[in-house]
């Protein structure tokens, strides 16, 4: 359960940190720069390390990784524990919707990577 709030904490931010990147890069820049007659992007931060030769390598990785801890370590001790002589029905349940819950919190992280 830790894991799930965690990850869909983490997803949520990460989404409002890009949507904020994206409105600085397409709205506030261009409106600023012909406010102000610049010759050049006013955040060049903004433009300049998304032409990261890296980049998406780097997103790639960090994909992997988000989904190792966010995803794939609960699940693999989901499986001990149904394994385990202490699972018992109600709580194997509770354990299905949380596994559901995280197939779900994963699939939104591959989405969100692909932007």
């Amino acid at each position: 359960m830790i894991c799930l709030v965690l990850g869909w904490t983490y997803l949520i931010n990460d989404e409002k940190i890009s949507s904020i990147g994206c409105y600085v890069r397409e709205q506030l820049g261009p409106r600023l720069g012909e406010l102000t007659a610049a010759r050049s992007t006013v955040f060049g931060w903004e433009t300049y390390h998304r032409a990261d030769a890296s980049r998406t390598t780097r997103k790639r990785l960090q994909t992997a990784v988000d989904l190792l801890t966010y995803l794939a370590l609960p699940m693999i001790c989901m499986t001990a524990f149904w394994r385990s002589p202490a699972a018992q029905t109600p709580l194997v349940i509770v354990s299905l919707a949380q596994m559901l819950a995280l197939a779900v919190l994963g699939w939104q992280f591959l989405r969100y990577a692909e932007r």
